[in-house]
């Protein structure tokens, strides 16, 4: 067995320049990447000129090969939702990369460092109008690194609170569903039953029992012989015979609101 194609020391000197393949395959292993990841840079926005979008000087790294674009136009037809996907094939020597506007993401992961075959990567959504490109949304350049890295941060059993309503697994990845809709978070007391993991409780409302109502009073007023006596709380009058006679009435016995100052956000919790 031997050991070639070093990138930073070569025993007899004729180990320079590496091939391409080793070339290739080094920016995968720096990036972290595999052949359904790309990266893409413009160091000039590219323009939109009515259906033509001209990518001024972009710099790409695709399947592990490092190119560029400069002055590159790319023709959209007129009220489409297109995919703008950078394609690599290295049978063709005279010009293995070229771009392709397709109808849908077809993007694949075909290695083109130990097969044969065409890699192709979808960069860019591109929407237009009758007139001109309308919208362009890039698509995730994640590596897999990156991708690892966020599930590694976010385990399953993890809980986030956002103003974003996006499912969680566009950005972050994993499998997640909304939790706890009109509800708040408390923590967890092992020697409390009532907030044991899981355990849900409260009330939005709440009508008082007459076992929660506080110690009070109520004026006394009764009709005996047509006279009137008002008996305030705070006065003790002499004693009179019962006649059947009650204090006025007085409450409606609805729920009243129970809520703690609040403000609404969505929560997620990743479930696989």
């Amino acid at each position: 067995m031997t050991i070639k194609n070093y990138t930073f020391f070569s025993p007899t000197g004729t180990e320079f320049p590496i091939s391409a393949t080793a070339d290739r395959r080094l920016y995968l292993m720096l990036g972290g990447m595999n052949y359904g990841d790309y990266k893409m840079k413009h160091w000039v926005q590219p323009v939109n000129s009515g259906f033509n979008r001209i990518y001024k000087d972009t710099s790409f790294v695709v399947g592990g090969a490092y190119f560029e674009l400069k002055e590159q136009a790319v023709v959209i037809s007129a009220n489409a939702n297109s995919y703008v996907h950078i394609n690599i094939d290295l049978s063709n020597f005279s010009a293995p990369v070229f771009i392709t506007v397709e109808t849908q993401d077809n993007s694949n992961n075909v290695d083109i460092n130990s097969n044969s075959g065409i890699l192709k990567k979808c960069i860019e959504n591109v929407r237009t109008k009758a007139s001109s490109i309308s919208d362009v949304t890039e698509t995730n350049q994640d590596s897999d690194l990156i991708k690892q890295l966020k599930l590694a941060m976010n385990p399953v059993g993890t809980i986030i609170t956002t103003t974003n309503s996006a499912n969680p697994t566009s950005y972050i990845g994993g499998v997640w569903e909304r939790y706890g809709k009109g509800q708040v978070l408390v923590g967890v007391d092992e020697e409390d039953e009532d907030f044991n993991i899981g355990k849900t409780g409260g009330e939005k409302t709440h009508a008082l029992t007459a076992e929660e109502n506080g110690p009070h009073t109520h004026p006394y007023v009764s009709t005996a012989n047509n006279n009137f006596v008002k008996v305030e709380p705070s006065q003790t009058y002499g004693t009179r015979a019962a006649d059947g006679s009650t204090t006025g009435s007085s409450g409606a016995g609805k729920p009243h609101n129970n809520l703690q100052p609040y403000v609404a956000v969505y929560m997620w919790r990743r479930t696989a």
